[in-house]
């Protein structure tokens, strides 16, 4: 059987109510609606941790913050002991980038991606 493609879109400061795939009337997301179309969309996704540095963190380990061990925007701690979800799809075969900010100790740490595309 043919592995799926992933794509993982993170964002912030964007409501998913502003959506055209999720019947916003005025704003148009033509890219995002096609991509919504062809997969899944998780709309009601929800963070435990109301920061984003521990938020991402639990995201990319599957863990909470109280597990992860950070709780507060710093830059500097470094993500180790936990298996990371861009090394899970690694070790089952698939090629992982990230692009965007991981907001990660050092800052081009690529925490299990192949490679990485940062603009912090």
């Amino acid at each position: 059987m043919k592995r799926p493609n992933v794509l993982l879109i993170c964002v912030e400061h964007w409501s998913g109510r502003l959506l055209g795939a999720l019947g916003h009337p005025v704003v148009q997301t033509p890219t995002v609606d096609q991509l919504a179309s062809n997969g899944v969309l998780f709309t009601n996704a929800y963070s435990t941790t109301p920061v984003c540095i521990p938020a991402r963190r639990e995201l990319m380990t599957g863990t909470f913050s109280r597990t992860h061990g950070v709780r507060s925007f710093d830059e500097t701690i470094t993500m180790t002991g936990h298996t990371t979800l861009p090394e899970s799809f690694r070790n089952a075969g698939y090629q992982t980038y990230a692009v965007g900010k991981l907001h990660v100790s050092p800052q081009r740490a690529r925490i299990g991606f192949d490679d990485v595309m940062l603009d912090e």
